[in-house]
């Protein structure tokens, strides 16, 4: 199984290769520049198990989970390395993902909280961690991350826990009840 992230321009690419399962061996974060993505080289290789990988805006950072520690947590590592890894998540967290600015990593608690850790400084750490809203959502199992974070870095897409195999999107639908095509408008 692979998890690839381009990273911007003139910056860096990740990949993770390796399943996910019993063992870790084998399962390594690859880096590569981004308009180079023939010449991958290991970044992080440890036994643990390391899913999610995604590079920051800027192309500076690396965020990703690990298990290394008996829980996943979240890890920031400066990219193209070498430096120092800061562990972002407290207390266990799983599937980070950037704000669009970058200056904010969002992850999922253990705990089943949406948190935001805000970040700053060279090399960077955590300012500030923010509990932002429960965590009712279908998670992923696959150690693939399964939610995303709009533009504006304020408005989250994430899967219902009841989920069957359909997907519905709706799209400009203030628009299309402006009209009267679109039905009763969300609560």
């Amino acid at each position: 199984m692979f998890d690839f992230r381009l990273g911007p321009a003139g910056g860096w690419s990740v990949l993770r290769q390796g399943g996910v399962g019993a063992s870790g061996s084998g399962q390594d974060i690859l880096l590569a520049a981004a308009e180079s993505l023939s010449r991958f080289r290991p970044l992080v290789a440890a036994p643990a198990l390391k899913v999610t990988p995604d590079v920051s805006p800027d192309g500076r950072s690396l965020t990703y989970a690990s298990d290394e520690s008996g829980r996943y947590e979240v890890y920031l590592q400066p990219l193209p390395g070498p430096g120092p890894r800061l562990q972002v998540s407290i207390a266990g967290g799983s599937e980070p993902i950037w704000s669009p600015q970058g200056r904010t990593l969002f992850y999922r608690s253990s705990q089943r909280q949406i948190m935001a850790a805000r970040l700053d400084g060279t090399p960077r750490r955590v300012v500030q961690w923010d509990t932002l809203f429960a965590d009712r959502f279908l998670r992923s199992g696959g150690g693939i991350s399964n939610w995303s974070v709009f533009p504006s870095g304020r408005e989250f897409l994430l899967i219902g826990g009841g989920v069957s195999g359909d997907v519905k999107l709706i799209v400009n639908w203030p628009q299309l009840s402006a009209l009267g095509l679109g039905g009763r408008q969300p609560q």
